[in-house]
């Protein structure tokens, strides 16, 4: 008889197609080995609800809640009234709340393990003993922080009142949680020196090197490559910021040069650029982002409103594809330029980098393979799914005492 534990997410997380998916989806495999797992999570797309046989498959349990993009933006907008922090009403589902509370009355439930602060809300106010494990990931309170600097004016007030709110959430969950669990040790020692307080553990993302392995019969295009969801407001600042900041300085060297922007939902300012600019590629959503990968011969990353670790940085290292990005992001990765990481502190040394790799191909093939190397040497899935092996075993075995 397996033991019983609560998985809960903010999103359907199937099929792995974006960061959080990614993550949860691993995660959840892995616990599905050892556990009988009850798995709740919403669902903004009716596409979403398909998915449910695959999940059931592993979990002992599968609860999807429909929740369309207006009913989570009208509560969000009623959120502003509350004192909880705004995201928290854009993902609330009553019903998912309910049934949590009445399968942790059966006194079968060992474990809690909530991924994403804007869903802890859910098991948070439960009285129940059973551990909770908080997945951070980074401090999304942060990303806030920095929106309300840079982001859209007339936004940044509510992006300041979100950055408070949920800064005070995540310093009272980690409280009450048995481990709070973020993405980098940085992430983790950063939330340290802001008042977060238990324990405090970094459980790194990894990256399934078997899936992105480069194909070496593919020519390589003099081609630059960005993946990421685009209407995110983060990756659709980083693209916008570098189509006007870095590009024109590497079209002026190469003219012939292509920019690869790939990945789902592209807002109308990231689609202009494909209309405006045959040699910049639009792609919107594709089913397999290796081909992209593959015939590109530099990943850039230069995002100037991020948290944590990267997958997408990962992905590109797997797939034998330089990255050059800016120090702060690559910093958490704790890899070298050695390692296939090229980090700048600016535009100009962007491009400057972008140009110096692009014309010494024989340096850049070498610095392609040190980057896989790292990857199967870093960053595999199973080294990081032990660590979570190792923390809900103690978190059950705690609370058994």
């Amino acid at each position: 008889m397996k033991t019983e534990i609560i998985f809960l997410c903010q999103r359907v997380p199937y099929p792995p197609d974006r960061g959080d998916r990614i993550t949860t989806w691993n995660f959840l495999q892995r616990l599905c080995q050892t556990y009988a797992v009850h798995l709740f999570c919403l669902a903004s797309d009716l596409n979403d609800l398909e998915k449910k046989d695959v999940l059931s498959k592993h979990c002992a349990s599968v609860h999807i809640y429909f929740k369309s993009l207006w009913q989570s933006r009208y509560d969000a907008g009623l959120g502003l009234f509350s004192r909880e922090p705004i995201s928290n009403s854009y993902y609330h589902s009553p019903a998912m709340r309910v049934d949590i509370q009445q399968l942790l009355q059966t006194n079968t439930i060992s474990m809690i393990y909530a991924y994403s602060s804007n869903m802890f809300g859910h098991v948070e106010y439960q009285h129940t003993k059973v551990p909770k494990i908080y997945h951070y990931g980074d401090v999304d309170s942060e990303k806030w922080h920095k929106m309300a600097k840079c982001g859209q004016w007339w936004l940044r007030p509510i992006y300041r009142l979100e950055f408070k709110r949920l800064r005070a959430w995540e310093l009272a969950c980690a409280q009450s949680a048995y481990a709070s669990v973020f993405a980098t040790q940085q992430e983790a020692d950063f939330f340290q020196t802001l008042g977060g307080q238990g324990k405090l553990v970094s459980i790194p993302n990894g990256v399934d090197s078997d899936y992105f392995q480069p194909d070496e019969t593919v020519a390589k295009e003099n081609a630059i490559v960005f993946t990421g969801v685009m209407n995110y407001f983060p990756n659709v600042d980083t693209v916008l910021c570098f189509y006007q900041e870095v590009y024109p300085l590497l079209k002026q060297e190469f003219p012939g040069i292509r920019f690869y922007i790939v990945g789902s939902n592209p807002t109308p300012e990231i689609q202009a650029l494909g209309k405006a600019d045959s040699q910049c590629i639009v792609t919107g959503y594709v089913k397999d982002v290796r081909p992209y990968l593959n015939c590109s011969k530099i990943f850039v990353a230069p995002m100037k409103v991020a948290q944590g670790m990267q997958n997408k940085i990962l992905e590109a290292l797997a797939m034998q594809v330089p990255v050059i990005t800016y120090s702060k992001i690559a910093a958490p990765l704790g890899l070298t330029p050695e390692q296939g990481v090229i980090g700048v502190n600016s535009p100009e040394e962007m491009s400057h980098a972008i140009v110096h790799w692009l014309q010494h191909e024989p340096e850049r093939q070498t610095l392609a393979q040190y980057g896989r190397q790292a990857i199967l040497e870093h960053y595999r899935w199973e080294t990081q799914l032990k660590k979570l092996d190792t923390l809900v075993s103690k978190a059950i075995g705690a609370a058994a005492k």
